[in-house]
Formats: structure tokens, C-alpha cells, sequence
């Protein structure tokens, strides 16, 4: 059995261990939307889409909201409150009409509906909270992420202070805030998803294909590569001969390739691929995410602090591009690599 083959049989039973995210870009559950909804639909839709409700404003403030009682979700009778800022919802509020509603009944229904619960590491039990599987930097580029900088500074306020006046400030910002969120209260019976970041988003940046591959699916086309090992032992890099017609092939295989090339730091115009399975939703526990910076990040110790927070929410366990200079394909596994080196290093 060949090197590649014994890792690739270690590494998909690690994934099926540690995954904590089951939700991909292409499934209806990716933005947790709400059945029927649109997040970027201004008040007058909703009120056409859940007719009878009132709308209400408050002096001093730019919130408006819209209630509406009596609309059936899953089944279940709910009260709904929707909060619009600048015209885009900010928070949608699900109150159970029903006050007797067992919690588990409902969770069930947002597993059926979403997924798995969201889980920061992969030993927790993850019960009442999801996250889109997209943040906010899968969405932008290098010009509209400095466009978004105004209003996240507005949304974030702080007295005298321009929070993301430094690039690594922002950029920490964009990846660490999901598009959507979603929250479950068991004991007032009330969901409230919180999708203001993704309609900040989309008004100032039309979504891009994410290139987003399952790990298993990426590998296996590398079958018969040259494999290159890093000085360390660890498998690092994937090449296979690979001319522009023989790319088209590959196209037809793996589906459109990422155009997000910020969200993976990759030159604009550059042709890759990504695993599903990134770096961030692969961390057993907190201590490899602190030591991860160190081992991954830092060479010399001389890199912008941005990129100690920031750069491993943007690292997939795998990514496969293109070289248009030697005309081949490379896997690049820096990722998986550097995480096997953390697990490593604190036994």
C-alpha cells in the first residue's frame, strides 16, 4: 500500500471523528434559512409573504419591526418578529405558540431542518446553536472587504475608537463572524436567527462559487501522483502532470473552481479547489487552536498579528490548483500537515 493511500485511510477516519460541520454550500441549509424567506427581503416582501401582521417604529431609533401571529412553522403554530435596520433584516424572532412544546421536539426539528447543532470543538455536545457554514470573508474580495469596513465600524461602535483602522483588524473581523446565526432558547420557546452580516454582505458583493470539494473526492483524483514530503516525514504536496486541456477534464470532475480568492489566499484569477473540511472545524480542543498560530503561522516570528488569528479560518486541510508555469496540478496538504505537526508536538 503506497504512502498516500495508508494517509488517506488515516486521515478519512480522523475526519469522520472530529468533523463538526455536516452542512455544505450547495445544501439548502448552508444560510439557515428560514422556509419561504429570502434574508435580503425588505419589510413590504415580508409583510406579503406573512400577511396580517403591524408594523411598528420607535422614535430615535432606525429599527423598524413587523409581528405577526398565527404562521405555521414545521407544523407548529409560532409568533413571529422581524427587526429591520437600513431596510434589511437584522433579527428574526420565532416565538411557539404552543408554551407546553417539549425543548426536544423542537431541536429535532432544527437537526431535520439544519444539521447538527454547531460545536466550537469536536468534544462538545453541540445542542442549541448553529452557524452558516459561510463567515463573511467567503463572500468578499480585496475591494469590497474595504468597502464593508465603514459599516462594521458602525455596527460595532466604540467611543473614540476606529476599530479597524488596521488591515489584520478587519480582516479578524470578517473571518470570524458567520454570515448567519441561530439560537435556540428551550425555556422561552423562542428561535431567533440573526442574518444581518450576510445582508451586509450581499449588498456589497455578489456570492462567488466556493470551489469547495469533500476531502475523499480531492485526493482521490491525485491517485498516481508525485508524492512530496516535507523535512519532517509529513506528506506535503500532491503533483501531477497536468496540461490545459487535461484541466478541462478535471473541471468536469471536480465542478466549478473557488473564485473566493481572498477568503484562501490565492492570486486573483488563480484556479483551485478546496476542501470541505477546513483547518478551523478540525480542532479537537482549544489548545490546538492556540498552538496552531505558533506552528503554522509563525516562521520567523516577524508576520503581521492578523495572521495569527485570522489565516487559519482561510486554511483548508487540502488545496488543489493549478501551476500555469510547469503546467501541473499540485494537492497542497499544508494544512492537514501543520495540524498533524500541533497534535504532535502536544502528544
Amino acid at each position: 500500500m503506497s504512502l498516500m493511500k495508508k494517509y488517506s485511510i488515516l486521515l478519512l477516519f480522523f475526519l469522520f471523528l472530529c468533523s463538526c460541520h455536516e452542512t455544505t454550500s450547495d445544501s439548502p441549509s448552508s444560510l439557515l434559512l428560514y422556509p419561504g424567506l429570502d434574508w435580503n427581503a425588505e419589510i413590504d416582501e415580508v409583510e406579503r409573504l406573512f400577511p396580517g401582521g403591524e408594523v411598528r417604529t420607535h422614535d430615535n431609533m432606525e429599527i423598524e419591526q413587523y409581528l405577526v401571529s398565527g404562521v405555521e412553522l414545521w407544523d407548529d403554530a409560532v409568533s413571529l418578529m422581524f427587526e429591520f435596520q437600513d431596510g434589511h433584516i437584522r433579527v428574526l424572532r420565532c416565538m411557539y405558540e404552543d408554551e407546553e412544546i417539549d425543548a426536544e421536539v423542537i431541536r429535532e426539528k432544527l437537526r431535520t431542518a439544519y444539521g447538527a447543532p454547531w460545536k466550537e470543538f469536536a468534544w462538545q455536545e453541540g445542542r442549541n446553536e448553529w452557524r452558516s457554514e459561510e463567515r463573511m470573508i467567503d463572500r468578499l474580495d480585496e475591494k469590497t472587504a474595504q468597502e464593508i469596513r465603514v459599516e462594521l465600524e458602525a455596527l460595532t461602535a466604540i467611543p473614540n475608537m476606529n476599530r479597524f483602522d488596521s488591515l489584520y483588524r478587519l480582516y479578524e473581523e470578517l473571518c470570524e463572524r458567520y454570515l448567519v446565526t441561530l439560537s435556540f432558547y428551550e425555556e422561552e420557546k423562542t428561535l431567533e436567527w440573526n442574518p444581518y452580516r450576510y445582508t451586509m454582505v450581499a449588498k456589497y458583493s455578489e456570492e462567488k462559487t466556493s470551489g469547495k470539494v469533500p476531502f475523499a473526492e480531492l485526493l482521490a483524483l491525485s491517485e498516481g501522483g508525485q508524492e512530496m514530503m516535507a523535512e519532517d516525514g509529513l506528506l506535503q504536496e500532491i503533483r501531477i502532470s497536468c496540461d490545459e486541456k487535461g484541466l478541462e477534464e478535471y473541471k468536469k470532475k471536480l465542478g466549478p473552481s473557488s473564485e473566493r480568492f481572498l477568503a484562501f489566499d490565492m492570486p486573483e484569477g488563480s484556479i483551485f479547489w478546496v476542501s470541505e473540511e477546513q483547518v478551523y472545524n478540525s480542532f479537537e480542543k482549544a489548545s490546538e487552536r492556540e498552538y496552531y498560530s505558533r506552528v503554522a503561522v509563525y516562521q520567523d516570528f516577524s508576520d503581521e498579528p492578523y495572521w495569527m488569528s485570522a489565516k487559519m479560518y482561510r486554511t483548508p486541510l487540502v488545496m488543489l490548483y493549478w501551476d500555469r508555469d510547469t503546467e501541473e496540478l499540485v494537492w497542497d496538504l499544508t494544512g492537514q500537515a501543520n495540524l498533524e505537526r500541533v497534535r504532535t508536538a502536544l502528544g
